[in-house]
Order: C-alpha cells, then sequence, then structure tokens
C-alpha cells in the first residue's frame, strides 16, 4: 500500500514545535520518562522533549498559537478531515534524539504520545490521505510501519509500541527492521553516563529541555565565533511569562569567565536590562550559566519592536 507523505510532515511538524514528554505514554505532558530515553540513540548529538501541557496553559501559548497555526493550518486540516482527528491536538509529548544534525546523513529516534494507532492506521484515512496529498514521494505501509523513502532529505520509518505511542527512526536504515530494533531495546541514552551527569542538571519537567553536543561536527562553525563549548543544555520555561536556565560547558574555568565577560559586556547596558526581568551571566568551574527571566509584556514589547522593524525593512524599497 502506498500514500503520500505530507500529513506525515505537518504531525511531526506540530511534534517538534508544540509537544512535550510524558511519563505515562499516553495522553498527558510532563517530565521526560527514562522509558523514552532508553528508545532514543546513546551517540545522540542533539537531545529535546518539550512539555507541550504546560505550553498549553499559559497565556503566552493562547497569545501567539494561532500565528503558529497560520503555518501548517492547511496540512493540518486536511488530516482532520481525512481521519477525522486535529494532530496538533492529539499530540502530547515528544523526545528526540538525532545525529549529524543538518548533514546528508542526518539520523535518528523520536517518539510521540498522543496519536491514536486506530485512527492513523485505519485504511479509510489513508486512503484519503493518499487522495488529498499532492505530494509525489510515496510512503509504503507494512505490518503497521510506514516508511518513506523520499528523493531529498533522509529516510523515514513509523511503527507503534502501544494504542498512543508512535516511534519514528529517521536515516538510511529506517524500515521495519528498525522500529522494531528501537522498540524493542531498553538501553539507549538512559546508559549514557556522560548523558546522565548533564541531564541531572537539567529541569526537565519545564516547557522545554535540551542537551547538545557542541564538540559534534555539526557544531564545528561555533570556533569560527571563538568558542570552543563541550557541552550546551538548559530549559525553557513558559507560563505567563518566560525563564531560560541555559549553561554552557567550556574546556576550561578560564576559557568560562572569558565568555562570561564577554557576554557582560553586551548585555550590561540599562537599555538591555530594561527589557528583561532577570538577565544575569555567570560563570561556574567551566561553565557559563544564563538566567534569564522575562514577563508577558516585556515579551510584547519585544515581539513588538520586531515586527516594526520587520516593516521598516520591507517597506524600505530596497532589494536585489
Amino acid at each position: 500500500m502506498r500514500i503520500r507523505h505530507s500529513w506525515f510532515v505537518a504531525a511531526l511538524s506540530v511534534g517538534f514545535v508544540v509537544s512535550g514528554c510524558s511519563k505515562d505514554g499516553g495522553s498527558s505532558g510532563g517530565a521526560t520518562s527514562s522509558e523514552d530515553l532508553s528508545l532514543l540513540p546513546a551517540d545522540s548529538e542533539v537531545v529535546l522533549g518539550i512539555n507541550f501541557s504546560q505550553i498549553q496553559s499559559s497565556s503566552l501559548y493562547k497569545e501567539f498559537a494561532p500565528k503558529l497555526m497560520e503555518k501548517v493550518s492547511k496540512e493540518l486540516g486536511d488530516v482532520k478531515a481525512a481521519c477525522g482527528f486535529d494532530p496538533f491536538d492529539s499530540v502530547k509529548s515528544i523526545s528526540v534524539g538525532l545525529k549529524d544534525v543538518g548533514g546528508e546523513s542526518t539520523s535518528g529516534v523520536f517518539v510521540i504520545h498522543g496519536i491514536e494507532k486506530s485512527k492513523l492506521m485505519a485504511k479509510s484515512c489513508l486512503d484519503k490521505l493518499n487522495e488529498s496529498s499532492k505530494d509525489k514521494s510515496p510512503m509504503t505501509v507494512e505490518d503497521g510501519v510506514m516508511v518513506e523513502h523520499p528523493s531529498h532529505g533522509p529516510s523515514i520509518a513509523v511503527g507503534f509500541t502501544n494504542d498512543t505511542t508512535m516511534v519514528g527512526v529517521i536515516g538510511a536504515d529506517a524500515n521495519k527492521d528498525s522500529i522494531k530494533k528501537v522498540a524493542a531495546a531498553n538501553s539507549g541514552l538512559k546508559t549514557s553516563s556522560a548523558f546522565s551527569e548533564v541531564f541531572g542538571k537539567i529541569k526537565s519537567d519545564q516547557s522545554l529541555w535540551v542537551v547538545i553536543n557542541a564538540e559534534a561536527p555539526a557544531f564545528s562553525q561555533l570556533g569560527q565565533l571563538g568558542m570552543h563549548p563541550k557541552r550546551i543544555f538548559g530549559s525553557l520555561n513558559v507560563t505567563d511569562g518566560l525563564g531560560l536556565d541555559l549553561r554552557v560547558r567550556m574546556s576550561s574555568a578560564d576559557e568560562a569567565t572569558q565568555l562570561t565577560t564577554m557576554a557582560k559586556g553586551q548585555i550590561g547596558s540599562p537599555m538591555v536590562k530594561a527589557m528583561f526581568d532577570k538577565l544575569d551571566v555567570t560563570s561556574d568551574g567551566a561553565e557559563v550559566h544564563v538566567d534569564v527571566a522575562m514577563t508577558e509584556a516585556q515579551l510584547k514589547s519585544i515581539a513588538a519592536m520586531a515586527k516594526g522593524g520587520l516593516g521598516g525593512l520591507m517597506g524600505g524599497g530596497g532589494g536585489m
């Protein structure tokens, strides 16, 4: 059986942008579970999770969600019409582990909670999606696993480990066997001492968290900026304001001190500080710690300034 993949891209777009990580593999968002981490590759270079339940309840989400939805409304509308469910409302959690991000051989695993297998895999749903899609890259469905080999970009395979837990494999080895292998695993990042040490410093119950291995080739360009970080990790909290807790681990305490001094020089003006409720940059051994807090009013003010600046540029009559 062959279906088109535009619906799949839409569902993943929702997941990567706005979903969170749940412990129960089902209907609610929350802190990332060890079960999810056990499915992600131990050598992942970028790992992230997002707590969608918390984001959805925030006033910031209610303010900016309609603008976000405009970008994927057509694709989401197709899915809803074809299958009787809205991916934006259905997706409750996601965790992702990727390697070679942005490269020609991007690979990794993602786990999405909330989409019902019975609805997505129903023949009527797949048939309707096939009819409505304009994409020319086919996806095959075999033994409950969907596999796509697009002409551009990595291959993707998707299956379910239970009624509401979707597992996906990205990369050249994406196929039904790789899905079964990942689903049967109980190791992954959960067994990585290097990851666990960093993960232990993160507020993983907040809206979003990320761990980046900055020594990976994908981040080599940071060296051109005079930075040689080893790890970048932290969390972002979205409620009625915004809070950022970010750490950059350098090669030495001296490098961390230098980066901290440089950052303080950039943010030290009264004009910049007035835009934040809190804006601190400190060093702790080899780590640079960035602690930011913004109110809803401050965020709206910055958004208005950005919109005004962009409008001025677009209306300035310049161009190529």
